[in-house]
């Protein structure tokens, strides 16, 4: 039994990360629509649905960080760093 059980486990989280999944896409879909493309890092629905997802573009990347419902974004530059968006809009 517990293989079933782990089987089953293991077969809830993809339909849940494909969910997920089709819910950023839905959301951001402005991002889609300018030629970005989505990579979830990582998603933890047991954990206060906790995940890491990168939007990016040849260009850029824009990354989702949720902590507890709190979502944080970040810019990657072009030397493989991220950045605050608010140290970004403070320098505009």
């Amino acid at each position: 039994m517990p293989l079933l059980t782990s089987q089953l486990r293991q077969a809830t989280l993809i339909a849940t990360m494909t969910t997920f999944r089709e819910h950023l896409l839905k959301t951001f879909v402005f991002l889609t629509d300018a030629g970005f493309s989505l990579e979830i890092e990582t998603y933890r629905p047991d954990v206060f649905g906790n995940y890491v997802a990168v939007f990016t573009a040849p260009d850029m990347q824009i990354r989702l960080v949720s902590d507890k419902s709190e979502v944080f974004v970040d810019i990657g530059l072009a030397d493989g760093s991220w950045c605050d968006k608010e140290i970004l809009l403070n320098r505009a």
